[in-house]
This record gives structure tokens, sequence and C-alpha cells, in this order.
């Protein structure tokens, strides 16, 4: 997937112009607007899975690590249980946590 900067130079491209025959942005032909969208639905949905999630609507699955938020404090990482604690790293508890998020996926590595 291309980057979220080139993405939306490239839709805001094909918004200006009339990509019909050749986009210089992003490729040849129709199938170039319709390879733009699928990637902007792409980031769209990825987008949309890193909201906070109140615990009163959901919680995370046991033994999950999340990103969690309580009470006006960001705490970075936090792992649910099925008995309802929220413990950090240290394997201290806390009751406080309002909204919590997936954690992200990891960056990819490069290959040397």
């Amino acid at each position: 997937m291309r980057d979220y900067e080139d993405l939306v130079k490239s839709l805001r491209y094909c918004a200006e112009y009339d990509c019909t025959t050749v986009c210089p942005r992003a490729g040849t032909g129709n199938g170039c607007i319709t390879r733009l969208k699928k990637e902007a639905a792409d980031v769209i949905e990825e987008l949309s899975k890193s909201r906070w999630i109140p615990v009163t609507k959901a919680l995370p699955e046991d033994g999950q690590w999340v990103l969690v938020w309580g009470h006006g404090q960001h705490i970075p990482t936090m792992m649910f249980r099925e008995s309802g604690a929220w413990i950090d790293d240290q394997f201290e508890f806390h009751t406080t946590v309002t909204h919590w998020m997936p954690l992200p996926e990891p960056p990819k590595e490069d290959k040397p």
C-alpha cells in the first residue's frame, strides 16, 4: 500500500483533472481510479479500527494487550483479564480504565 500522503495527492489530482486516459500519478487508463478507490477504502478501514472503545461497549479478549485510557490519563499498554482486571507490564492492577484500543500492527522490517 502506498503511503497516505501519496494516496491523498493522487486522489486530489484525479478529482481536479480528467484521468480517463493516462494518469501521470497512478498509472494508465480507467484501472487507475479503481486502484486508487481500493487503496482509499483500505486506508479508511485501517483507520476506522484505530478508535478508542469505551469499556461500557466492549472489552478486549482475555490476555490481550491493548492501549488504555482512564480518567484523563493515558496508560501505555495493559492486559485485560477475563476476571475484569487491567494489568500493566509491572503486573499492577488498575481499575480506572474507561477506554481501550487494539495495539497497531508492528512495522514491517526492511530486508537487508
